[in-house]
């Protein structure tokens, strides 16, 4: 069930970025790319710092880390989004191909399938996800050697 509504958003990004142009496509991939990464990157340590709190277990510290890290960088690349969306749609324009935006648009979406199947994969509901192919390729991106 998980892999069909991560295909099914991709076929909707697909869908909604040849609407609205491959700058804007981009601008919305590198809000999202930026946050993900350095949520999926940091969880850990964050997680470890969290533990020391009295009222957090290490099974929720990683969860709560993912989401306070990418909640966080989500923040302060909203305080630098219109230097950031200016410059992208000015470089790729707003008459691409729309193919090229629709691409761009399911890439985008695929990111926010990743995060979602990540804040699962890190909640005690994860059971939610066994046997989903698409996370247990997330759960080798949550598993490789980080900063911790």
């Amino acid at each position: 069930m998980v892999d069909f509504f991560a295909i099914a958003l991709m076929f909707f990004g697909y869908w909604r970025g040849r609407k609205r142009g491959l700058g804007f496509q981009v601008y919305k991939f590198v809000m999202m790319l930026i946050p993900l990464a350095l949520g999926c990157g940091l969880f850990k340590l964050a997680g470890k710092a969290i533990e020391l709190l009295p009222f957090f277990d290490a099974e929720n510290a990683g969860f709560t880390g993912f989401l306070g890290i990418t909640g966080l960088s989500f923040i302060l690349m909203l305080k630098i989004r219109g230097a950031l969306r200016s410059a992208l749609e000015k470089k790729f324009g707003t008459e691409e191909s729309s193919h090229k935006a629709g691409i761009a648009g399911l890439l985008r979406y695929a990111l926010y399938a990743v995060g979602i199947i990540a804040g699962i994969e890190l909640s005690p509901a994860e059971f939610l996800t066994s046997g989903s192919h698409i996370a247990g390729a997330v759960r080798v991106l949550l598993e490789t050697p980080r900063v911790s």
